[in-house]
Parts: structure tokens; sequence; C-alpha cells
């Protein structure tokens, strides 16, 4: 049956179910274009534009310029380093720690598990702003943590790492971010087939050696998922740097909105937000491949 037969074989009803098929998806689409597609187009075509820094017209297009601005300045590349070392440090610490609790509730908790992960969740269900209002109420040298250990004769002055500083930012975001990477973790944990662990252990496996050769390698799609959880949101942060990173705990994402909102040179930020850019989609098509879609899929 060539093409044409089978159009006009189709009855009017299938058509009909084809087309409400086409209309549903149609808004899903639109949206996408309309919030993410065109934006990042427009911040990729700023970037090879170079602005007049008065009147922002188009001195120049295409231009390197830009991000050569970011290449040549050392400082720049700095905050660069800084950044991209700062959101590895945060999505180890946070990833371990949420396994950590997932594996604890998923093996040697009974009864109300769910129950126990919402409570991990609820005091983040407050304004991110808020949060971390507070832990800058925290720390700092005149912070309420130094202010205790000192008034308790434990420290002679203040601790600096609990300072407004790089090790804060750290801090901050790892226990802002955990809670949130328990539930992925644990839903392939709550997967893994239990006759796999006792074989395990009915062969002579350890409970390490069960760990390690069968429970770590089949949780690892929420793992990953985990991962990008946390490491897609952190390298592009830049309120939690802005209340509790001082001067040296300042991020990339520091730079692209001074360059935006306080410096209005948006080609040099847009080049700062592409280079960030490319870096996720390196780090998102590395996990894919190395664990693949559908798996990753399956812990969300």
């Amino acid at each position: 049956m060539n093409p044409r037969e089978k159009e006009a074989s189709q009855s009017p009803k299938t058509k009909k179910i084809e087309l409400r098929g086409i209309l549903l998806v149609v808004p899903t689409y639109l949206w996408l274009i309309v919030t993410f597609l065109i934006p990042v187009i427009s911040v990729l075509m700023l970037s090879f534009a170079e602005l007049h820094p008065v009147t922002k017209n188009i001195v120049s297009f295409p231009t390197m310029n830009n991000y050569l601005t970011l290449f040549t300045n050392l400082d720049y590349v700095v905050v660069l380093l800084r950044t991209l070392l700062l959101t590895v440090a945060v999505t180890i610490s946070s990833v371990g720690l949420a396994y950590a609790v997932a594996y604890f509730i998923t093996f040697k908790i009974l009864k109300n598990k769910y129950t126990i992960l919402l409570a991990f969740q609820a005091p983040y269900i407050a304004s991110y702003m808020m949060v971390l209002l507070a832990w800058r109420l925290l720390l700092g040298r005149s912070g309420v943590i130094n202010s205790l250990l000192m008034s308790m004769g434990l420290t002679s002055g203040p601790i600096e790492l609990l300072g407004y500083n790089a090790f804060s930012v750290w801090l901050v975001l790892t226990a802002t971010w955990f809670p949130w990477l328990i539930l992925p973790i644990f839903v392939s944990l709550e997967k893994i087939d239990r006759s796999l662990l006792e074989a395990s252990q009915d062969l002579g496996a350890s409970p390490f050696t069960t760990f390690l050769k069968v429970t770590f390698p089949l949780s690892l799609p929420g793992v990953f998922v985990a991962i990008l959880f946390v490491f897609i949101p952190t390298i592009g942060e830049f309120v939690a740097p802005a209340v509790v990173g001082g001067t040296t705990g300042l991020m990339f994402g520091n730079l692209i909105y001074d360059f935006f909102l306080k410096g209005f040179r948006w080609d040099i930020g847009s080049a700062f937000a592409v280079c960030l850019l490319c870096i996720v989609i390196l780090a998102v098509l590395v996990l894919f491949r190395k664990i693949g879609f559908e798996k990753l899929m399956e812990s969300l």
C-alpha cells in the first residue's frame, strides 16, 4: 500500500485523535520555545556582539572579544576555577551525605520511611533567602557560632574558617542541597532486589564487599540524577556567595550578575553565561554517556 492509499484508508476518527495529540503537545513546545530556546539563542548571539557601553547599539558582529575578555584576564579565570572547584566540592559532599542518609533510611528503617524523607526536606520549604539569611546570622566573625564558642571559653577569638568566605559558601550550599538529593538515591536503593544482596552474603562476601560490588553499582542511576540536581544550579549560583561569600567566596555567577545588572555590559555577561552553559552541557553529556538516558529517567 502506497502512502496515498494508506492516508486515504485512515478513518476520520483516527485523524481526529492524531490531531488532538498534536494540539496537546503544541503548548508545551511553545512554552519551551518562548521561555528557553529564544532566551538562549538571544544570549548566544549577544555573546558574539560588541555593544556600545552607553547606547547599547551593536558596534561589531560577530566578534570574539567578549570571550577573549574572560580568558585573557587572570582574575576572571581565577573566579571560574574557584567556581568549578566549589561546585565539585559541593556536589561530592552533598551527594555523599545524601547517600548515607538514603542508605540508612532504606535498609535500617522499617516504618514511616516517607515521613522521615519529608522531615528532612520540611525545613527547606521556607524561602531560600530566609534560609541564607539565617546562615548569615550563624556564620561570620561575630556570628552566633563564633560568639557562642567564645562565650563558652572554647576559643580565644573568632574562627576565621566560619567567616564569610569560600568555606561558608561550600557549607551553606551543601546543607541546602543535600536534603533534596536524598529522594532520587532512595528510589534507586529501594528498587534493588534484596535477593541479590542475600546471594552476595551467602557466597561469603562481607557487608562492605556487598555494598561495593552490588548495592552501589545498582544505585548509580540515582547517584547520577543527584549529581545533575546539584551540579547544574550550583555552578551558576550567585545568591549564596553574595550573602555569605564575602570577598573570597564570590563565584562566576556573581560576575555575570554584575555585568548584566551593575555594569550593563550585556555582551560580556552573555559570553560568560555561554561558557557556563557549555560546561553544564559537557557534564550532562558525560553523565548520559556513562549511565544512559533511560536509566537516569528511572530514578526520577
